[in-house]
């Protein structure tokens, strides 16, 4: 998250993590001075965060998040899409609430997790938590977002090889290799999962400049550390 944090652009303003509890997103983002508020659905889910400067942890609604219309400039929701049913309630909560752009990601069908029945007693045995999740295509979540006023800008494919071989190596230098010649080799632009969506709303005031959000090529930059997998 370090990367997308850079190429945020200058400026502080008030930013929302939905369901980011596990405060890989709000965390680098507080330290650049920005005022995070995290999103959970309950007490517990705001542990790893409690504390931390700069963030403060709200419990609600996910799919409906208790704050007034586009009362942040952006809003992220990370490795939460594909566990929500109600998926296209969520992108509408999110949408609402920003003024000016919205960041998710989502593991996409087109790419190794094709595989996933396959991989899901791997997954089962080294993450001992894990459970199914949905997949989407980069159209079906833009087409959600336009109807709630926002274009997609950027959505780029972050890792060639699934987590849990990430999880198995346990070895972050072996994983950026790894994934540095899948990328240099163009499978991750093919076949990579998950996928990391910018959309900015495209009518209506918006509380940031949206070139203050970066350029295409700077989107195309962000890339998630292994050291996160």
């Amino acid at each position: 998250m370090n990367a997308l944090v850079d190429r945020l652009g200058p400026g502080r303003y008030p930013v929302l993590d939905v369901g980011g509890g596990h405060a890989q997103i709000a965390t680098p983002l507080a330290a650049r001075g920005h005022a995070v508020t995290v999103l959970g659905s309950d007490s517990a889910c705001g542990e790893r965060v409690a504390g931390c400067a700069g963030v403060r942890f709200v419990v609600g609604e996910l799919t409906d998040p208790p704050f007034a219309d586009r009362s942040f400039d952006l809003v992220t929701c990370f490795r939460i899409l594909p566990h929500v049913s109600a998926w296209p309630a969520l992108l509408a909560g999110l949408c609402r609430v920003s003024a000016a752009a919205v960041i998710v990601d989502f593991p996409v069908g087109r790419s190794v997790n094709a595989f996933a029945p396959l991989l899901f007693a791997l997954k089962k045995r080294f993450e001992g938590n894990t459970r199914p999740f949905a997949t989407f295509t980069v159209e079906s979540v833009a087409s959600e977002l336009r109807k709630h006023g926002f274009a997609v800008e950027a959505a780029v494919r972050e890792f060639a090889l699934p987590m849990v071989i990430h999880r198995m190596f346990d070895s972050p230098r072996l994983s950026r290799s790894l994934e540095g010649m899948a990328r240099s080799a163009g499978v991750t632009g093919r076949f990579g999962s998950p996928v990391i969506l910018l959309a900015r709303r495209v009518a209506g005031p918006a509380a940031v400049p949206l070139a203050a959000l970066g350029t295409r090529r700077r989107v195309a930059d962000i890339r998630t550390s292994t050291a996160t997998l």
